[in-house]
C-alpha cells in the first residue's frame, strides 16, 4: 500500500482502521508462535523486558502519548497464560 498525505478526517479514520487491522493480525500471528514455545514462562520473561527496555526509550523522546498508550495496550496482547 502507497501512503498518501490526506487531512481528509474520513480517510485518516480508515487509514488507522487499516494499520489496527493488519496490527491485529501480526499480534495473532505471534501469540500462536509464541504458544508454542518450549519454555513459555522464559519467553514472557524476556518479552517483558524487552518492553520495558523499549518503553523506558520511548518515554525518553517526544512521542505521542498515544502512542506510549498503544504500546502497553500491544503489551497485553503478548501476556502468556
Amino acid at each position: 500500500m502507497t501512503s498518501k498525505k490526506t487531512t481528509n478526517p474520513e480517510e485518516l479514520t480508515r487509514q488507522i482502521a487499516f494499520a489496527q487491522g493488519q496490527i491485529s493480525v501480526l499480534g495473532m500471528a505471534l501469540q500462536a508462535i509464541l504458544k508454542q514455545h518450549p519454555d513459555p514462562a522464559a519467553i514472557a520473561a524476556t518479552l517483558h523486558e524487552s518492553f520495558e527496555q523499549s518503553l523506558s526509550r520511548a518515554l525518553g523522546r517526544t512521542f505521542p502519548d498515544a502512542f506510549v498508550d498503544g504500546m502497553n495496550d500491544a503489551k497485553s496482547l503478548f501476556l502468556l497464560k
